[in-house]
C-alpha cells in the first residue's frame, strides 16, 4: 500500500498579505480598495460648528470633506453632479441633508419654493443672512428682494457679457445664437450695449439711474415723434444738436466725452467712446429706416417682460449684495417656476454675475479664495437658463472655494443645454451621485460607467457509447456589474433606496441613500416652523423704514447741534468784537 502524505496548503505571498491586512483593519482595507487613503482628520474649519459638518453628504456611508485636504492623493474638487429622475429623492436625500450641514454659504435654486418654506427659518435661527429672489409668479415677485444687474457692471467687457447672456436666454428654446445669427439680432446686441454703456458711464455717480427701467426708457427714444422723422431723440442724446443759438443747441454724450478727456482724439481712446462706436454700428447695421424700425420692434418684443409693473419694481434697485456671499454666512434661495420659463433668464444672469463678482473678490483675498466656501446647489439646472462659459468657469471656481452641485433628471438635459460642452462640465465634477429612476439612456450611461466583471463559465461535454467520455472547458465572459435593465426595473439588484457613488480615482460603489430624517439637526426644522415669504418681506421693509427714520432723526439732531454750535460761535465773536 502506498503512503498518503498530507501536504500543508499555503496561500501565495500577496493574497496572504491581503488577508492579514483585512483582518488587522477592515476599514483601512476597504478604503484602500476604493482608492481612498486613510488620513488623519484635519482641524475643524472656523466656519463649522462641529467637525462632522465639514462633509458633503453623498449617501448613507459616503462623505466628501469640504475643506481642502493637504494630501494631493486624497484631495478631490468639491463639484458634485447629481442625476436622478422624478421621485428619486433629489431634495430629500441630497439637498436637505447638505443644507442641514451648515458648512458655509449656500446658493440654492428652488423649483417649487418648498425648500425655502422648510429651511428658511432654520437658517435664520443659525444666524445666516437670508436672501430670496422669488420668480415663481407675480405675487412672489412682489415679495422678492430687488436685483439690479447694472450695479455689478465694472467695465465694457462686463457690458458685452450681460448683453450676450440676455440675448442667449431670451431667444427661444433650442435656438442659441451663434456666428450665423441674422443681422437683426446683431443690431439688437449693439443697441443694448450702447444703451447700457451710456447709463454706466454717463450716470457713474448716480446709481439710481443705472437700471433696466431706464434702459427701456432710452429704448423708447429710438422712435421719432413724427412718422418718417430721420433723427430720433436718442440720436440727439448721443451726438448732440447744434442749433442756431446756444439756447437751441443740446450737448450730447459725444460732446460730454470730448469735454471730459480734453480732445476728441483722447476721447476716442477712452472706454466711454465704446458707447458711440456701438451706436454707430447699430445705425450702420440697420442700414435703412425701415430695417431700423424692424430691429427696434424686435427689441421691444424681447424687452416686453421688463415693462410689467412687478418686474419694473424688481429691477428698480439692488438689495442682494452678491459680492458679500463669500464674505459672511449667507443662505440665498432662488425660487423659480417649474412650469413657466419666462423669467428664468434672470436666474442665469444673476448666477453669472455672482460667479464673476465673487471670483474677482477671491483673487484679491489671501490665498486667492473666498473667506468661506460658497456651495451652489443648482436643482433643475436645465430650467435655469444657459450660463455662458460654464464649462470654463466650473474648472476655475473650485480654487476660489465656489463649488457647483448641478442636479438634473437625466444626462440628456445637460447635453441639450450645453451641447458639446456637456462632457467637459461633467468631467470637471470629481464626484457623481446617481439616484436612479431615470430614462434608459441614462441608465445605460451609468451601466457603462460602472464597468464590467469577468464571469467564468464551465462547460462539460459528455459523449455516450461504447467508449464514452467527457471533456471540461472554461469560458470567461465580460458582464456588466449592473446592466441598464437592472438599474431600470430590477429591485433585487438596484432598489428604490439605492444609489451609485462615483469619485474620480476611486472604485464606484453602491450604497443606500441618506435620509434627511437621520440628520442630527432634523428636529430643528419642526422647531423653526414654516417660512412665510410675505411675512418675512414685510418685517424686512419695516426694519428698513425704521432704519431710515433713525438715520433721519440722527441727521436732524446733528443739524440742531450744528446750529447751537454756530450760535455759540457767533456769540463769542460778538463779545470779542465788543
Amino acid at each position: 500500500m502506498g503512503t498518503v502524505t498530507h501536504v500543508k496548503r499555503t496561500l501565495p505571498e500577496q493574497p496572504r498579505a491581503r488577508r492579514a491586512a483585512l483582518l488587522r483593519d477592515p476599514r483601512a482595507f476597504v478604503l484602500a480598495k476604493l482608492g481612498i487613503a486613510v488620513k488623519k482628520p484635519n482641524p475643524k474649519p472656523e466656519w463649522c460648528d462641529r467637525m462632522e459638518d465639514d462633509n458633503i453628504i453623498l449617501s448613507e456611508t459616503a462623505r466628501l470633506q469640504l475643506s481642502k485636504i493637504p494630501d494631493p492623493l486624497t484631495e478631490r474638487n468639491k463639484h458634485v453632479l447629481v442625476i436622478g429622475g422624478s421621485g428619486s429623492g433629489k431634495t430629500f436625500n441630497y439637498v436637505g441633508p447638505n443644507l442641514l450641514q451648515l458648512y458655509g454659504s449656500y446658493v440654492v435654486t428652488d423649483p417649487k419654493g418648498d425648500t425655502l418654506k422648510q429651511y428658511g427659518n432654520f437658517f435664520l435661527r443659525h444666524g445666516y443672512d437670508l436672501k430670496v429672489v422669488a420668480l415663481k409668479d407675480g405675487r412672489d415677485l412682489t415679495a422678492s428682494m430687488h436685483y439690479n444687474p447694472l450695479m455689478y457692471i465694472t467695465d465694457s467687457t462686463s457690458i458685452i457679457q450681460i448683453v450676450n447672456l440676455l440675448v442667449e436666454n431670451t431667444t427661444g428654446e433650442g435656438k442659441h445664437p451663434d456666428a450665423n445669427e441674422d443681422y437683426f439680432v446683431k443690431a439688437e446686441r449693439q443697441l443694448y450695449m450702447a444703451l447700457i454703456g451710456y447709463l454706466h458711464f454717463f450716470y457713474a455717480d448716480q446709481p439710481e439711474a443705472r437700471t433696466f427701467n431706464e434702459m427701456v426708457n432710452l429704448l423708447q427714444m429710438t422712435e421719432g415723434e413724427e412718422a418718417g422723422q430721420s433723427v430720433s431723440p436718442l440720436d440727439i442724446l448721443m451726438f448732440g444738436y447744434e442749433g442756431a443759438t446756444p439756447e437751441e443747441s443740446f450737448v450730447g454724450y459725444k460732446q460730454w466725452c470730448v469735454k471730459r478727456h480734453g480732445s476728441e482724439e483722447a476721447a476716442r481712446r477712452s472706454d466711454e467712446w465704446f458707447v458711440l462706436s456701438l451706436y454707430k454700428g447699430f445705425k450702420s447695421t440697420a442700414r435703412s429706416p425701415e430695417t431700423e424700425a424692424s430691429v427696434i420692434s424686435s427689441c421691444h418684443v424681447r424687452m416686453a417682460p421688463f415693462s410689467v409693473g412687478s418686474v419694473k419694481d424688481f429691477f428698480s434697485e439692488d438689495e442682494l449684495e452678491l459680492d458679500k456671499i463669500g464674505e459672511r454666512k449667507t443662505a440665498f434661495f432662488l425660487v423659480m417656476s417649474d412650469t413657466d420659463s419666462t423669467f428664468n433668464f434672470i436666474l442665469a444672469m444673476l448666477l453669472y454675475q455672482l460667479f464673476d463678482r465673487n471670483t474677482a473678490i477671491a483673487d484679491r483675498n489671501p490665498g486667492s479664495h473666498c473667506k468661506l466656501p460658497v456651495v451652489c446647489i443648482l436643482d433643475e439646472l436645465a430650467n435655469i437658463g444657459r450660463i455662458p462659459d460654464l464649462e470654463k468657469k466650473i474648472a476655475t471656481l473650485r480654487s476660489r472655494w465656489i463649488y457647483l452641485h448641478p442636479i438634473m433628471q437625466n444626462a440628456a438635459q445637460l447635453k441639450g443645454l450645453y451641447g458639446d460642452k456637456a462632457p467637459v462640465i461633467e468631467g470637471n465634477c470629481d464626484t457623481n451621485l446617481y439616484l436612479g429612476r431615470s430614462d434608459f439612456e441614462t441608465n445605460k450611461h451609468y451601466s457603462e460607467k460602472l464597468g464590467k466583471y469577468t464571469e467564468v463559465v464551465r462547460n462539460r461535454s459528455e459523449s455516450r457509447g461504447r467508449q464514452g467520455g467527457y471533456s471540461d472547458s472554461e469560458t470567461r465572459i465580460a458582464r456588466d456589474l449592473l446592466s441598464a435593465s437592472d438599474l431600470s426595473n430590477n429591485p433585487d439588484k438596484f432598489a428604490g433606496d439605492d444609489c451609485l457613488v462615483f469619485i474620480n480615482g476611486a472604485r464606484p460603489f453602491k450604497d443606500k441613500k441618506y435620509k434627511t430624517l437621520d440628520h442630527p439637526r432634523y428636529r430643528e426644522l419642526a422647531e423653526a416652523g414654516e417660512f412665510v415669504l410675505e411675512d418675512w418681506r414685510y418685517d424686512k421693509e419695516r426694519e428698513k423704514r425704521a432704519e431710515l427714520r433713525l438715520i433721519a432723526d440722527e441727521e436732524i439732531a446733528m443739524q440742531e447741534r450744528m446750529r447751537e454750535f454756530m450760535g455759540g460761535v457767533r456769540e463769542v465773536y460778538v463779545v470779542n468784537a465788543a
